[in-house]
């Protein structure tokens, strides 16, 4: 996470408390869970509220849910500056009380359970929130609760992202060691460098270290931070008392540490604020003596926020520019951008367009149906139908074109589309936009095309495509190399990722029944290649 920062942006700091925008209300409300002979889970929540207290109506508008763990026999009040910083910020926050006794021990494995069951039920329709959540969801924990949230996020795929604080392994028959290899979301995993509690076997870097290689994943150590001021840590508590060490920062510090960075990542991943991810890692740049980014993995989702990227589209024409137009259509096929025809005479013409991250067709269009070569003709001039193989030349005294081709290119002048020639009435090229970089999203036909020209040319293929809950993707690379797939929304977001090496087969099975319906892309990145196909989840 280390970036050049301009005076400005280095000055930078964020409070959360300082930026609420809703009053907080809570309720004491309880579930069932019918797989568990109808277990029931207590749990406190605490949402934006139109007037603060207990009970208050829920804020107009649609919010994140994000269920929080509390650490080993520690009370849920401990934990209200999660409660307050979050609920006033735009988020339904969930806390269980389940699992809360020191005798009988805490079952860590049934806490777990409770923990993904709340995550299911909050983003359901049977509760006083229904009608207000947003869809995205966390799970979060301090300690006892940090370390079930590895084992909740391994099985549950409606989880968006996990942040944890101090988390503790947990006892048999879970681990969070264990479901870590098992995690494919984005996580990110605070601890405290004065930590006593937590920092031999099992500690939260163990976690962290057996996660995969992708998708995004931070790891940050709060330097002087301690275990139980993840929480109130008010007074004499079960935490404090197994706190023996010492040379703690102030809480008031590690509090605004924690709410910030954990804040900022939420906003990114739950709320899609891009400029969120970039202001956490501002933050951290700024912060490395208190806060340090020990160690990250995967590719970080977010580069640049640009409000668009700035691309050129240049046109060479035939001799019938007059017949030329072109549209840019969205992810709904809504323009965003068109232009022809042009003028008779005209040679070539270059058009500027500036698109946010997002995915899009550019369709090129000709009236007459012949594409951008001259007009077909019968009458042959030294035996060779010039006009129609589009070479060029003069006929009748009028001299006829090549045929005309188009390329859209980006700032840095780098194709990101082509065509022309005999292309019929129409012809479209698919590319995406992601952090502000454009890039071509290949068809097979053009695949198909450059194969037959003996072209040793990357193909991806997805079956089934609409897809339900399998999809296949098959691909052929020039060689074998290490690669990342990731999967993207519309919108060009980076909603998955995937690591593969040399030794992989040529094709991959991937589980997508978590994904709403829509349209998705699947990018195959590696060194020197990059292909995208789109494709449909019923």
């Amino acid at each position: 996470m280390k970036h050049i920062i301009s005076f400005t942006i280095s000055l930078f700091i964020f409070t959360a408390l300082a930026t609420a925008q809703f009053q907080v209300g809570t309720q004491s409300l309880s579930v069932q869970d019918p797989s568990r002979g109808n277990r029931n889970i207590g749990y406190e929540v605490c949402y934006p509220a139109t007037a603060a207290g207990a009970n208050a109506p829920v804020a107009a508008g649609q919010f994140p849910v994000i269920v929080f763990g509390h650490g080993f026999a520690i009370a849920v009040s401990e934990y209200d500056v999660w409660c307050n910083a979050y609920a006033s910020k735009g988020y339904i926050i969930a806390f269980p009380t389940t699992e809360g006794s020191v005798i009988p021990f805490p079952n860590h494995e049934q806490f777990s359970l409770d923990m993904s069951f709340l995550i299911d039920h909050l983003l359901g329709a049977s509760t006083p929130f229904s009608g207000s959540i947003l869809g995205t969801s966390a799970i979060m924990g301090h300690s006892m609760g940090g370390g079930a949230s590895w084992a909740a996020a391994a099985s549950n795929p409606n989880i968006t992202t996990m942040v944890t604080l101090a988390a503790a392994e947990t006892n048999a028959p879970v681990s969070s060691i264990g479901a870590a290899p098992n995690i494919t979301i984005p996580t990110l995993t605070l601890a405290g460098t004065s930590d006593c509690v937590v920092q031999n076997g099992g500690a939260p870097i163990d976690m962290y270290n057996a996660l995969p290689a992708a998708p995004y994943h931070v790891y940050l150590d709060i330097i002087g931070g301690s275990h139980c001021q993840f929480g109130a840590a008010s007074g004499f508590s079960i935490c404090t008392t197994g706190e023996f060490c010492g040379g703690f920062i102030p809480i008031a510090d590690q509090h605004n540490q924690m709410l910030t960075s954990t804040c900022l990542w939420m906003d990114y991943y739950l709320k899609d604020d891009c400029q969120a991810f970039l202001d956490l890692q501002t933050y951290i740049d700024t912060n490395e003596a208190s806060l340090h980014n020990s160690t990250e993995t995967g590719t970080e989702p977010v580069t640049s926020c640009n409000a668009c990227a700035s691309m050129g589209l240049n046109f060479t024409f035939d001799d019938n520019p007059q017949q030329t137009s072109w549209e840019i259509l969205d992810a709904n096929g809504a323009p965003v951008a068109s232009g022809g025809t042009y003028n008779m005479g005209d040679v070539s013409a270059t058009e500027d367009v500036c698109l946010p991250d997002g995915c899009y067709d550019l369709v090129v269009s000709d009236s007459a149906n012949d594409g951008m070569c001259p007009r077909r003709t019968t009458t042959v001039l030294t035996g060779i139908n010039i006009a129609t193989l589009g070479l060029g030349g003069v006929f009748n005294g009028i001299p006829r074109l090549m045929c005309g081709n188009y390329t859209l290119t980006d700032a840095n002048g780098n194709t990101v589309a082509s065509g022309g020639g005999r292309f019929g009435s129409s012809e479209s090229n698919s590319f995406c936009i992601v952090g502000g970089v454009p890039q071509l999203v290949i068809n097979d036909d053009a695949i198909e095309a450059k194969q037959i020209a003996n072209i040793d040319t990357p193909k991806m293929t997805l079956m089934p495509n609409p897809v339900q809950d399998q999809i296949n993707i098959y691909y052929n690379l020039p060689s074998n190399s290490d690669f990342q797939l990731n999967i993207l929304d519309i919108t060009g977001k980076i909603i998955r990722q995937y690591t593969h090496d040399e030794n992989d087969l040529s094709n991959i099975q991937l589980d997508l029944s978590e994904l709403n319906s829509g349209f998705y892309f699947v990018q195959l990145r590696s060194e020197n290649i990059l292909i995208s196909e789109k494709f449909a989840k019923q």
